[in-house]
């Protein structure tokens, strides 16, 4: 994830590679992918509503983390964040330090953790029934569902926050954050989306 007062970029580097952009001062969200060439185009409040993935499969978390917990100030890679640890969450979020809003709320939306205003940099939860997909009993174990391994300021022009140009629309979030490839390995896959 990149962030500066330009825009926004996030970049799945893992199994589904695919990216989501957004730039000032319109804020208007782009999900695309380099190997399918589709994206889509939304309103902030719209993937606001929707995020990347169905409730089903990555549920929300209340925005504010509140209620009992513990406070302290960690050092992280040279940066102040703050972690709020209770009985069953551990929430970790950078403020933003001057970085606009729209920021906190396109990470929110896209990790559906808590931030707290400010930018979430790790969550992590006791589970406290089965797994969704296997059924097992998952209880009392720690689900790390956010970690960040490095935290670094790098020289970044907005174009990077640019939406890509000669892609084809795709019908939905789903379409593009799934990804044909990855459709056709796995039938059922797209069916959580």
């Amino acid at each position: 994830m990149t962030v500066a007062p330009e825009g926004f970029r996030l970049e799945n580097k893992g199994r589904l590679h695919f990216t989501v952009v957004a730039k000032a001062p319109r804020w208007q969200v782009t999900i695309f992918r380099d190997d399918d060439k589709v994206y889509i185009t939304e309103s902030l409040a719209q993937f606001e509503e929707s995020g990347l993935a169905s409730q089903m499969l990555v549920k929300r978390q209340d925005k504010y983390y509140s209620g009992q917990n513990r406070k302290s100030e960690i050092q992280f890679c040279g940066r102040k964040l703050v972690r709020l640890t209770g009985k069953f969450k551990t929430v970790k979020y950078m403020p933003l330090n001057g970085l606009p809003p729209q920021i906190e709320r396109l990470v929110y939306a896209a990790y559906k953790t808590s931030t707290n205003g400010g930018i979430s940099t790790g969550f992590s939860r006791v589970c406290k029934s089965e797994g969704f997909i296997s059924g097992i009993s998952v209880r009392g174990t720690i689900e790390t569902v956010l970690k960040t391994d490095k935290i670094e300021d790098i020289t970044i022009g907005a174009h990077a926050f640019d939406s890509p140009t000669g892609y084809k629309l795709a019908k939905s979030v789903r379409e593009v954050v799934a990804g044909e490839s990855t459709r056709d390995r796995n039938a059922d896959f797209g069916v959580l989306f």
